[in-house]
């Protein structure tokens, strides 16, 4: 009866435990402290924040401090691991990692993406989780990037296909951090989801198997950190954000992504769309342009009711001097 107890006390404690944001690198514009916790639904202008962008909902976290708002990150890369708590493999002195509340990251993370889109700016989205297809669609962007198994552990075995699975999520970051280095064009955002929770369930949390893979992961994720960094001169935000979701929370967001939505019917008369500086543009045009007419009415006034006499730039600039004849 205890033992039940316990592990029925074990799966609800796991069922609610949180997310986690670990911030790897940043540059010295930003600066990351202390430990408060993130609402999940605010990562994504967390990281739009790094990258100069407009922040959309008002946020009193008080993780970020902007040292310079004139030079921010030049890119971020976020590394989404679905299945763990928090990578405890990553804990460092440099590191600093923030609880999440919610279960709301990976859909911030999609409208992250589309933000940076509206701004002309490329952002690259590799959802391993839903296969290897997506890596042909960014291949202009990130070059050739096929997932082969290399190197093989002993515990991780190919012909499961839960280990071989991880096995080509690993060899695809691996690849990635080969060509980050000799990209022209850096993207701006970029963002890589895998999945442990295959390998999990295929396994247990506390056998060989998932530990060896978490130290493959760890080794990969900090090859890929001190690429980036290399590559964007010491100017990106590399972040990992863990994430534990069921089988809804990851069924709702495979359908309300907008990546595989229906396409809208053309007779619904919607409004247009409008950026989302257009507040702020709306409200500088609409106020210079109550100053400039305020201005110019005052000015009317003032030269209208001036006097017209000698020592007045009306009569200096209407007058005409008469020529004398010496």
């Amino acid at each position: 009866m205890l033992k039940t107890f316990l592990i029925i006390s074990t799966l609800f404690v796991a069922t609610l435990a949180s997310s986690h944001l670990q911030i790897l690198q940043s540059p010295k514009s930003l600066s990351f402290k202390g430990n408060d916790r993130l609402d999940s639904e605010s990562l994504a202008d967390v990281l739009a924040a790094s990258l100069g962008f407009s922040v959309t909902h008002p946020c009193d976290w008080k993780g970020l401090y902007i040292n310079d708002p004139f030079s921010p990150a030049k890119g971020v890369v976020a590394i989404v691991v679905d299945g763990v708590n928090e990578f405890d493999h990553l804990n460092s002195a440099k590191t600093n990692s923030y609880e999440l509340i919610g279960t709301g990251a990976q859909e911030s993370l999609d409208s992250l993406v589309f933000r940076v889109q509206e701004h002309n700016a490329e952002a690259i989205d590799l959802d391993l989780t839903q296969g290897f297809d997506v890596l042909d669609q960014y291949a202009s962007q990130l070059g050739d990037i096929k997932p082969h198994i290399d190197k093989i552990v002993s515990s991780l075995k190919p012909s499961n296909v839960e280990d071989k699975l991880f096995l080509q999520q690993i060899s695809t970051i691996q690849a990635l951090t080969d060509n980050i280095k000799t990209l022209d064009n850096l993207p701006k955002f970029i963002t890589i989801r895998l999945s442990l929770t295959p390998l999990i369930s295929a396994h247990t949390l506390a056998s060989p198997a998932v530990t060896d893979a978490l130290k493959l992961l760890s080794n990969a994720v900090q090859d890929l950190t001190e690429a980036t960094v290399k590559a964007y001169n010491n100017n990106a935000v590399v972040a990992v954000v863990t994430v534990v979701e069921d089988a809804f929370s990851r069924n709702k967001r495979a359908t309300g992504s907008g990546r595989q939505s229906d396409p809208i019917p053309p007779n619904l008369n919607l409004a247009l769309s409008y950026s989302e500086d257009y507040p702020v543009i709306f409200n500088i045009i609409l106020w210079f342009s109550v100053v400039l007419t305020f201005s110019l009415l005052a000015i009317s006034y003032t030269i209208g009711y001036m006097d017209p006499g000698r020592d007045s730039i009306i009569y200096r600039m209407t007058s005409t001097r008469m020529k004398k004849d010496n």
